[in-house]
């Protein structure tokens, strides 16, 4: 899967990954330090938070449990709760911010 890059955002701001588990994916595997291409990474800034390195522990929807660095959704719900997030800002790259999941199963 490829996401397009998305323009007009602010660069001055640390963004968070949000995965929806919802549909027919149900189970995905985050990959911390993956790169885009050829594309190196940014230094990040003096105040940085700690980058991406796996799933919240502490924040996630009712349906998705996390093993490590996998996600799961434990059930088919109706209408929303298969949301998990990013325990850190993804990695900023010269094209911009950047995360990579495998999907695991569907």
């Amino acid at each position: 899967l490829e996401a397009s890059s998305l323009k007009g955002l602010p660069t001055d701001v640390f963004f968070w990954p949000i995965m929806d588990l919802q549909g027919n994916t149900t189970a995905i595997e985050l990959c911390p330090g993956a790169a885009p291409g050829e594309i190196k990474p940014r230094p990040p800034p003096p105040a940085a938070p700690k980058i991406l390195g796996g799933f919240s522990l502490s924040v996630s929807s009712r349906l998705v449990t996390i093993d490590g660095l996998t996600a799961k959704r434990a059930e088919r719900g109706d209408g929303l709760g298969a949301v998990c997030f990013g325990d850190g800002p993804m990695q900023e790259f010269s094209a911009g911010a950047y995360f990579e999941v495998v999907v695991e199963s569907v």
